[in-house]
């Protein structure tokens, strides 16, 4: 099974369709000629008729001014090496070889292939082949389960900023757009510590509320458990409360290459988007709760004191989400932005909030920092990108917990002439559309990242009668570690003893049998090391965990 999630590497086949001409006087007197195609080493030329050349070798080529590889004028000497009709362009192609004097110009048309090939469509098979694999990327994270989340480092810690919504994240995870999405402040370093030496950690979430007192939420991982043994104590805690939540994180290092290509693709400067483009991590977050289904404890674990340092008591860190608009969609017309606004509810205080969407009817804001637990009637709201100062709006809704406000806007007052300019097309509607065109290219700008540095192992499946050529392509990356302790060797992984059957032929999976057919959401794949040869068992789930044979295995392997 090959498997890639890198760009496609094409060296020394590079070549793009560039959208200059050039001419020679060795053909009709110095006809001007489109370039079709353009390596670093060949130059292909469209004619209407098949081409007679005067001389067959070093043909003056004459080059107009192209930015990055030559002034107007330039000459360049060609050899002649073939012509090709094209059914699809009706046209002759003829097929140039860089000529021996000119041998030089080799590495300059290489390091300007390098700069353009982003910019400029490919050769046609080259291009359909990019195609397929951006197209096959797009499908792993269209279907993702995962929450990216855009990490700034910030001194000597990393923060969070945005966080990729799509259509399938959203809806398997709990609270995709609440501020309570990740934990307090504090915690969270405690998570990204751990992840900064494993890369991957279990966390446990949990509120235990009591009658007359304010709830509490605890936060911690399972390593940290396991070190102090109470991960019995805190699962039993989490089921008596009813408010177990198990997430699984992940944490990659986004390579400048893929930064700069995404940018390249999505035309942003650094100038005018540093940003965004410094962000040089990316958190990625999802609820485990549905596949590893209800738990429950065999025995009742000995009563003990949990540590003060689970409870997550900080605030959250501000986050910005990004999405499309297919995700939520209303009656009324939404403007789906996201900026930065003052909630004025006194005299003396104010909050910082972000505003989550914007209609003509009413707003939708997302506090920070505020502890108040009943707003007033009505409160202010600015909003510095839209040129609203203090416009008044009724409180239709107000969750502590989650930082949400809703709010509609009051006709009497000037807000209703803000909202007719809005609808009228004036300076403040091209402000949000600013907006939006803001946030639709970071989220382009993010898929393109995600794309190339996806957390775990994806199998592409497409239609065949058999499972062997249903399973088409494999994509991971070479620090991954989901296929351990199987070793991906010359781009292609194994997938017989815990994916494909063992001993078939032609090869089957019963198990992507069983998951096609939904018989199945999940399938455990547990694999066993016998420390006295190093031989590997496959196990099912049954027997490592609902079998005697758990404690056969205990005593063997252990």
């Amino acid at each position: 099974m090959e498997w890639y999630y890198q760009d496609i590497q094409f060296n020394n086949d590079l070549s793009v369709t560039p959208n200059f001409s050039v001419a020679t006087q060795a053909y009709q007197n110095g006809r001007t000629v489109a370039v079709v195609a353009l390596s670093a080493t060949q130059l292909t030329i469209a004619c209407t008729r098949s081409p007679k050349f005067t001389s067959v070798t070093d043909i003056p080529v004459i080059f107009p001014h192209i930015a990055g590889l030559c002034s107007a004028t330039e000459v360049i000497h060609f050899d002649y090496v073939r012509v090709e009709f094209n059914a699809a362009s009706q046209r002759h192609h003829a097929v140039l070889q860089l000529a021996e004097q000119d041998q030089h110009w080799q590495a300059v048309f290489q390091q300007y292939l390098n700069r353009v090939m982003l910019r400029l469509p490919l050769e046609r098979d080259l291009e359909i082949e990019r195609s397929m694999q951006a197209l096959d990327r797009d499908r792993i994270v269209q279907n993702s389960p995962w929450l990216p989340v855009l990490m700034k480092q910030d001194g000597a810690r990393l923060t969070p900023r945005m966080v990729l919504l799509t259509p399938v994240n959203t809806q398997r995870n709990p609270a995709y757009r609440s501020k309570q999405l990740l934990p307090g402040k504090t915690a969270l370093q405690r998570i990204l510590k751990e992840l900064s030496a494993f890369n991957e950690a279990f966390v446990l979430r949990l509120t235990i509320t009591k009658r007359g007192s304010d709830p509490v939420s605890l936060c911690t991982t399972v390593r940290q458990l396991e070190r102090q043994n109470l991960l019995a104590n805190v699962v039993q805690l989490g089921l008596e409360h009813e408010s177990l939540e198990l997430w699984q994180y992940r944490l990659a290092k986004v390579s400048r290459g893929s930064q700069e290509t995404a940018r390249i693709l999505q035309d942003m400067s650094h100038q005018d988007h540093n940003d965004i483009l410094s962000m040089g991590h990316i958190l990625y977050i999802r609820s485990i709760n549905e596949a590893l289904g209800p738990l429950q404890l065999l025995s009742q674990p000995d009563k003990a004191k949990l540590p003060r340092q689970y409870i997550d008591h900080d605030s959250q860190y501000p986050l910005h989400f990004v999405m499309n608009e297919d995700i939520d969609r209303r009656k009324q017309p939404r403007f789906r932005i996201e900026t930065d606004a003052q909630v004025k509810v006194s005299l003396m205080s104010s909050y910082a909030a972000t505003v989550r969407d914007f209609s003509l009817g009413g707003i939708q804001l997302q506090i920070h920092d505020c502890h108040e637990a009943v707003l007033p009637p009505e409160v202010k709201v600015s909003i510095v990108d839209f040129k609203l100062k203090s416009q008044r709006y009724k409180v239709l809704d107000y969750n502590q917990q989650t930082g949400v406000l809703r709010l509609l806007a009051i006709a009497t007052d000037n807000t209703s002439k803000v909202l007719k300019k809005l609808s009228s097309g004036s300076s403040l509607q091209s402000s949000i559309e600013n907006i939006m065109l803001r946030q639709s290219l970071y989220f382009r700008y993010m898929w393109e990242v995600v794309s190339r540095h996806y957390p775990n192992a994806a199998l592409q499946v497409v239609t065949g009668r058999q499972m062997i050529h249903r399973m088409k392509t494999l994509y991971t990356t070479q620090q991954n570690n989901d296929l351990y302790p199987f070793a991906v060797c010359d781009h292609n992984a194994p997938l017989h003893g815990f994916f494909a059957d063992m001993g078939k032929s032609p090869p089957d999976s019963s198990v992507l049998r069983r998951l096609l057919q939904q018989a199945e959401r999940y399938h455990l794949a547990i694999h066993c090391e016998r420390k006295a040869d190093n031989k590997l068992i496959n196990l099912t789930q049954v027997q490592c965990f609902e079998s005697s044979l758990r404690y056969k295995i205990k005593a063997m392997f252990c």
